[in-house]
């Protein structure tokens, strides 16, 4: 039932979103290619770079189908990562704080979690069966379609 609300406030047009679909968003928007928060963008790829990561946050784009559920596997994939970049921020503002406290929330990271898994198991196979005209199954989000 929760997942059902999830999605529901994130598709229907009641100009109300969830706290996930809010938090997803504004990660996104921090860590993304697109973001420069701050400079948190240019201090995630000086971490991943320091830890050999590859980022896999990309840009939320709200009109795709399954954006909500492919930036939350995104999300939960370096979750902890992006804890620690937020850690070295000296002085963050609101927007920062709110992203970290919905990050340190378990609660919302679960369902963040289950949007994500919601990706690996449908929407991202089906996105990739659209795109790419190939079925894909994939079993970890590394393994996520990568040739198209």
């Amino acid at each position: 039932m929760v997942l059902l609300d999830v999605m529901l406030y994130h598709i229907l047009p009641t100009g109300k979103k969830s706290a996930v679909s809010r938090t997803v968003r504004t990660a996104s928007e921090t860590f993304g290619p697109a973001g420069d928060h701050m400079g948190v963008r240019d201090r995630w790829e000086a971490y991943c770079c320091d830890k050999g990561l590859k980022s896999l946050i990309g840009n939320y784009r709200d009109k795709k189908f399954n954006c909500l559920f492919q930036t939350s596997a995104e999300v939960i994939v370096h979750r902890k990562d992006f804890l620690r970049v937020m850690d070295s921020v000296s002085k963050p503002n609101m927007k920062l704080k709110a992203v970290k406290s919905d990050l340190e929330s378990d609660e919302i990271c679960t369902l963040i979690q289950c949007l994500g898994l919601f990706y690996l198991k449908l929407t991202g196979p089906y996105w990739h069966l659209i795109t790419c005209g190939k079925q894909c199954f994939p079993q970890d989000f590394c393994q996520a379609p990568r040739g198209c």
